[in-house]
């Protein structure tokens, strides 16, 4: 077996799989997805050298599931094991996105394997290329964003469009929207990614703490103060600073992060050095930020800085036809992690 060669072999049968593994174990290592959805979760996070996908798939057709995949890896090459009632059109709609062509898992034959080594080797550059990329979806947990509704393709477009500017970012949400979920992955697809991601939350920390927490302290410089330390400004330079519950931050300190985003400079506390920074700010909040400028508690100035990029997250009982892939998912991560075989839900779960 060649160790640095991965074929992901996509199938609902396991005779199926259980004959790919048979045949092609000693051409590279064989990894297996029961599902369409296994198979896109897979294809995210592991580069891969072939694709052989089984157009006879129930939860998300063979179909969709290679349109979907061209989507992430137009360019690894990939076969399909056909359908017991596969129409011509069918084969016509499969090689349009790129399917290079078709082979019978029971009956590989020598013409076979030598198209499968020729393949193997056509795959190889991609994969390299595509190496960084799955490490960085791996590092950021990309793979825990999902959803195929309306309401979630919109957050997609609307995170491309964040990633390829500097603006401030505000991200706006109930609580688990995942809101700081979404804030990792836009720096993780910017080109701050080299530089490190900062998170604060600004109601978990005493309002007495935050403004060190934020521009450091100099040693001395309160009871407590023993030595000299950075504040998140600093130790987010040239990455993302993520400012978590902005709303709850008193209006005192809304002044001074209003001067250090305005001017890019700031003081550690009881410092006389100023410091510039160079820091791309993304702030969320679950507070209606309009309200508490009305009653005093938000600068509107500060208001205006942190929303120059609004981004809404939906709650999930607005986005319901995105329930059962997320079933699936977590049902996948429970099967991997305790070693069970939960395959699929009653359609009246989803009801």
């Amino acid at each position: 077996m060649t160790d640095s060669k991965q074929i992901l072999a996509v199938s609902e049968s396991r005779k199926r799989l259980q004959h790919l593994r048979d045949s092609l174990h000693s051409l590279a290592k064989i990894e297996s997805a029961g599902s369409g959805y296994d198979a896109l979760q897979m294809v995210a996070l592991e580069s891969f050298d072939l694709i052989v996908l089984d157009f006879d798939l129930n939860l998300m057709s063979g179909l969709e599931t290679l349109k979907r995949i061209r989507q992430e890896t137009p360019t690894i090459p990939l076969l399909m094991i056909p359908g017991e009632y596969m129409f011509v059109t069918d084969v016509a709609r499969a090689l349009e996105h790129n399917a290079q062509s078709y082979i019978d898992p029971g009956e590989i034959t020598e013409h076979d394997y030598q198209r499968i080594q020729l393949f193997l080797e056509r795959g190889e550059l991609p994969r390299r290329i595509s190496t960084f990329r799955k490490d960085l979806r791996k590092d950021y947990h990309v793979d825990r964003v999902i959803g195929s509704s309306a309401q979630m393709y919109y957050i997609y477009e609307r995170l491309e469009k964040a990633a390829n500017s500097d603006v401030s970012v505000l991200v706006r949400g109930e609580s688990g929207t995942g809101k700081e979920l979404i804030a990792r992955i836009i720096h993780a697809i910017s080109s701050r990614v080299y530089k490190r991601f900062v998170a604060l939350n600004c109601a978990a920390i005493p309002e007495n703490l935050l403004e060190s927490e934020l521009f450091g302290h100099e040693k001395g410089a309160f009871t407590g103060a023993m030595s000299q330390r950075e504040g998140k400004f600093e130790i987010a330079d040239g990455g993302t600073l993520f400012l978590d519950e902005i709303g709850d931050m008193s209006p005192a300190l809304q002044a001074k992060l209003l001067r250090a985003l305005e001017y890019g400079e700031f003081e550690r506390i009881g410092g006389n050095e100023v410091i510039s920074t160079d820091v791309r700010i993304i702030s969320a909040t679950n507070k209606n930020l309009e309200q508490e400028i009305e009653k005093g508690n938000f600068r509107e100035d500060l208001y205006y800085r942190l929303n120059v990029y609004p981004l809404a997250l939906p709650p999930l009982r607005e986005r319901k036809p995105d329930i059962p892939l997320l079933s699936i998912y977590f049902a996948s991560r429970f099967n991997r992690k305790n070693n069970q075989s939960v395959e699929h839900f009653d359609n009246d779960v989803f009801a």
